[in-house]
């Protein structure tokens, strides 16, 4: 991340009539000062955001980056600088003489250079009196329910394919490669889960449910270390409004040269689209066995990129992959899951698979792990 406070953290205005919580006499042209300070940046009227900002206006963001009035200006007049909507709501005023404090909470989304962001924070501004005009002295915003999540590369979250090539191509390289594991965290939605499943040796049915993070540290050591190559080869698409399920048939290979995958499945991925970019929110998968081979539906020519199903309205195109020939059984074919216990996995193949082993055991599938 750069050292710089990002497009989204810098963000001060809002679109909507501010609504305080607690307003006293005299307040209300404190509330005005904030309310032209909103439409100003909103409109991208740097010429009466100047007048606004105080003269040694200072920005604080949460991951410990100053700006100052130069930059911000500079930052609002940018034409790749993007705001889709905005709110700020939750206000409260503190007046000391001619010191006034105000808390609120913005929300917005939008786009600055090559990166969408989506922010919900709780900013604190201090103005000052100069004569009978409020003026902005100094803010310090901090992330609220999207702290911790990078922001995304616009191209990666700009289409369903996008983000699933982005989610595919974020996990592969070769061994030694270290993996960008902020990318990936910016392309699932907050509290979003990967979910391994398959069977222990007794043939029950078992699952774990992790976070990203969780998810980077079981499988993220191992991907690096011995190389992983994922890719789709089919894909199943049914979307309903802005909710998305996809099929994503994968196959896996420690190297791209290698003659076969040692491993296949199915990836069931959610998506969410919000009106700005898409979200990964849960990756549910299984690898394939003997017992369960990937359906003729979900390769080749019968599995389609785009909307293969919209139940909504009609179907978009379809962008078929080429058929591909029948693999049957991989030469090396492993158990869904082998557990001691169920809190204690040893092997997971499938997407994903890399973390799910014990050590020295098995090999990874799917997104590096093995079911």
């Amino acid at each position: 991340m750069p050292p710089r406070p990002s497009a989204a953290v810098l963000i001060l205005l809002v679109a909507s009539p501010l609504v305080p919580l607690h307003a006293q006499k005299g307040d209300e042209a404190v509330l005005e000062a904030v309310r032209r300070l909103d439409s100003a940046w909103a409109k991208k009227d740097t010429a009466a955001l100047g007048t606004l900002l105080a003269p040694e206006y200072a920005y604080f963001s949460s991951r410990g980056g100053v700006e100052d009035r130069r930059g911000t200006l500079a930052m609002v007049a940018d034409t790749a600088y993007r705001l889709a909507s905005s709110e700020r709501t939750e206000l409260r005023v503190h007046r000391i003489g001619t010191t006034a404090v105000v808390e609120s909470r913005w929300t917005g989304r939008g786009r600055h250079r090559t990166r969408s962001f989506q922010d919900d924070q709780r900013c604190s501004l201090t103005l000052t009196q100069a004569k009978r005009d409020w003026q902005v002295a100094a803010e310090h915003c901090t992330q609220l329910d999207r702290a911790g999540v990078p922001s995304a590369r616009a191209e990666d979250v700009g289409s369903i394919d996008a983000i699933l090539a982005a989610l595919y191509d974020v996990i592969s390289g070769p061994a030694g490669q270290k993996r960008d594991w902020d990318r990936m965290r910016s392309l699932f939605a907050p509290g979003a889960r990967l979910i391994p499943t398959g069977k222990r040796p007794d043939g029950t049915a078992v699952m774990l449910v992790w976070t990203v993070d969780q998810y980077i540290t079981a499988a993220g050591s191992q991907l690096e270390k011995e190389g992983f190559f994922e890719r789709e080869i089919g894909r199943h698409v049914d979307r309903y409004g802005e909710v998305v399920q996809v099929f994503s048939s994968y196959d896996s290979k420690h190297t791209k040269a290698d003659e076969k995958p040692f491993a296949r499945g199915i990836n069931s991925i959610q998506l969410h689209h919000d009106g700005a970019r898409w979200w990964i929110v849960s990756v549910f998968w299984e690898g394939e066995s003997p017992a369960h081979p990937i359906p003729a539906e979900y390769l080749g020519a019968g599995a389609c990129f785009g909307a293969s199903r919209r139940v909504d309205g009609p179907s978009s195109g379809h962008h078929c992959l080429a058929r591909l020939p029948a693999r049957g059984v991989v030469a090396e074919w492993f158990m869904a899951a082998v557990l001691k216990t169920a809190a204690a996995p040893r092997v997971f193949r499938g997407p994903f698979a890399a973390g799910c082993r014990a050590a020295g055991e098995g090999r990874h599938g799917a997104l590096g792990i093995q079911s």
